[in-house]
């Protein structure tokens, strides 16, 4: 009776201390790199950062194969300040904030509107622009919305998007026969319209996009004012309270010193943009 006793006992006892063990490990094992203010980056002093590397001019490979573009240069200045490394994870835009949730990634940037579907998964930095909707047209088009309404009454309105943004929700905003045509890049897209396989493109409205849509890529501009206006803001992890707290300040800073715009002045000045260096000259 007493053997017995002893060796239930004995079992009861090291299956217990396993399952405590475990418990502890796992605890211990999931917040060994964490801490309470919220710094639990995936390496440690350093951002692990998704961007897309086909959006000129806002981030793309320069002729050295270097990662550049206005906002890159926006994001390494604003990371320079905050004592942040960066590591760059290339994907497409569809990816930016799925990224986030599933920790491959800490933050993402790349003209990233603030919607409410996106703040279920998401959190957001400070916003550092604002974006609408355009509709952009090849230059020698004669459409207006009246008339792309009028065709759409009769017969297919062919209507080029981005996959991963918003706009193709916008659709239903329209009346008549529209058909979002997706593409995975901005730049297939645009080569859609100009090559007249679709009727036009519906995509950003900030002055980024917009200076090189009608400077750069020719292409006619209809402002959308029947669309919503959304912030543009770093989107990340919500457990990296930390970091968005030393990163909101600054980016106040920059915001109040016009900083994303002097670097789009300066990038439009550029003789041959796509060899940039990224850099912005001493004193711009």
């Amino acid at each position: 009776m007493g053997k017995t006793f002893g060796t239930k006992h004995f079992i009861f006892f090291a299956v217990a201390m396993l399952v405590i063990g475990t418990i502890a490990f796992t605890f211990v094992g999931c917040n060994q790199n964490n801490d309470d203010k919220g710094f639990n980056t995936i390496k440690e002093g350093t951002l692990k950062v998704g961007v897309e590397v086909n959006n000129y001019p806002v981030s793309y490979k320069n002729t050295n194969d270097k990662i550049v573009g206005v906002e890159i240069n926006y994001l390494e200045t604003l990371c320079k300040e905050a004592g942040f490394e960066i590591e760059y994870v290339p994907m497409g835009f569809d990816r930016l904030i799925e990224a986030i949730k599933n920790h491959e990634v800490d933050i993402s940037m790349n003209q990233i509107s603030v919607t409410e579907a996106r703040r279920q998964i998401v959190d957001f930095c400070e916003p550092y622009s604002k974006n609408g909707a355009s509709l952009y047209f090849r230059e020698d088009s004669t459409y207006t919305l009246d008339s792309l309404q009028e065709k759409a009454d009769t017969s297919e309105v062919k209507l080029a998007t981005q996959d991963g943004t918003y706009f193709p929700n916008f659709k239903s905003r329209f009346k008549g026969n529209f058909v979002n045509v997706p593409y995975t890049t901005v730049d297939d897209a645009i080569a859609a319209v100009q090559k007249g396989e679709v009727d036009c493109l519906i995509y950003d409205s900030n002055p980024i996009a917009r200076t090189d849509m009608t400077k750069n890529q020719h292409l006619k501009e209809i402002f959308l004012d029947i669309m919503p206006v959304y912030n543009i803001a770093i989107a990340l992890n919500k457990d990296l309270n930390g970091v968005k707290d030393k990163l909101n300040p600054i980016i106040k800073t920059m915001n109040n010193d016009e900083y994303l715009e002097r670097v789009k002045e300066y990038f439009y000045t550029l003789d041959n943009p796509r060899s940039w260096d990224g850099t912005l000259p001493q004193g711009k």
